[in-house]
């Protein structure tokens, strides 16, 4: 993030002093540039958006549809934004440790209600700990 904030600020500061006239000054705004646009490209071409459904089960449990496979997993972190959340779960149902799964849930995604009712149940679940919450209570 602040690699492409760079970029963006040495853009604008590159066009300013071509602008200008000042030349000189232009070789590490330039270098920051080309390294954000790399970032960029880089980032756009190695990131995996999957598209999935997040469902609360009525045990209190939640149900990640990715890839065509569902799992019954247990809230155990969340990092809430202003414009999404990230949610990390871990599987019920597998009997080894395995690696967490995190997701991220953007507000523009889902309605007014939907968002609110999310963030309502992910309070609850992560308030207490441990505790799995029925759906209706939350």
């Amino acid at each position: 993030m602040v690699l492409c904030c760079g970029g963006v600020f040495s853009m604008l500061y590159a066009a300013l002093l071509l602008v200008s006239g000042g030349f000189e000054l232009t070789g590490g705004a330039c270098l920051i540039a080309v390294l954000a646009a790399w970032w960029v490209v880089y980032r756009m071409t190695h990131f995996r958006s999957l598209a999935g459904t997040l469902s609360l089960r009525d045990s209190g449990l939640w149900e990640v549809a990715l890839s065509g496979t569902k799992k019954t997993m247990r809230l155990t972190h969340a990092w809430p934004a202003f414009a999404w959340i990230t949610l990390q779960f871990d599987d019920v149902d597998s009997s080894h440790s395995s690696a967490p799964l995190e997701l991220v849930v953007w507000r523009a995604s889902m309605s007014r209600s939907q968002w609110c009712a999310l963030c309502v149940h992910v309070a609850g679940q992560i308030v207490i700990p441990g505790r799995i919450l029925q759906k209706g209570t939350a």
